[in-house]
């Protein structure tokens, strides 16, 4: 916070417009960090590149994720850019329910005490408590070590093995999750 006199009755008009210029641009407190904001946007050509790098190994991570769950008949939406998808698990409700599992919270309970996986149970983002469905993050993994080796050789092949040498436990979670649902039929 800072303070300015507000008399300014002995300034030159031109002055005071000054003044009062300034403390405009300041009056929103986000004003400073949107001047911070603009100097960060202007990436350096170094930093561009490991954004996209980044992104890359995201992309191939989504999809891994997105077309391995599909395969096994899990429905869920194709990654978009972020670093998450929603998983749909409504198909199996039936066995589910055999195992007192009744409802996202309590099956997302039950997959991290007995198998060691997390998801976000749906109802934390506006669904139904019974609608099995859940978000799934995949960004367990040692993203500095693979964004270096990735920088090392672009031309290295984004296939499963990248996956399964630096993100295993993405590629181990997605299989755990095959494994239980193979378990319901």
């Amino acid at each position: 916070m800072s303070f300015i006199n507000s008399s300014t009755q002995h300034l030159k008009p031109s002055a005071t417009l000054l003044i009062n210029q300034k403390i405009n641009k300041l009056r929103a407190v986000s004003a400073p960090i949107q001047y911070a904001a603009i100097e960060a946007f202007k990436f350096k050509k170094e930093v561009k590149n490991s954004v996209d790098d980044s992104k890359t190994i995201l992309h191939t991570l989504g999809n891994y994720v997105h077309q391995t769950l599909t395969q096994a008949n899990i429905n869920c939406t194709s990654p978009q850019g972020g670093f998450y998808i929603l998983v749909d698990f409504n198909f199996y409700k039936d066995q589910l329910s055999k195992l007192d599992l009744k409802d996202s919270v309590s099956l997302a309970d039950h997959l991290l005490e007995h198998y060691g996986v997390v998801l976000l149970p749906g109802v934390d983002f506006y669904f139904s408590p019974n609608e099995f469905i859940f978000r799934l993050a995949y960004v367990d993994f040692n993203g500095k070590t693979a964004l270096d080796e990735y920088q090392k050789n672009k031309n290295i092949p984004l296939d499963l093995k990248f996956i399964k040498t630096f993100a295993p436990n993405i590629f181990n979670g997605v299989q755990i999750i095959i494994d239980f649902v193979n378990s319901l039929k």
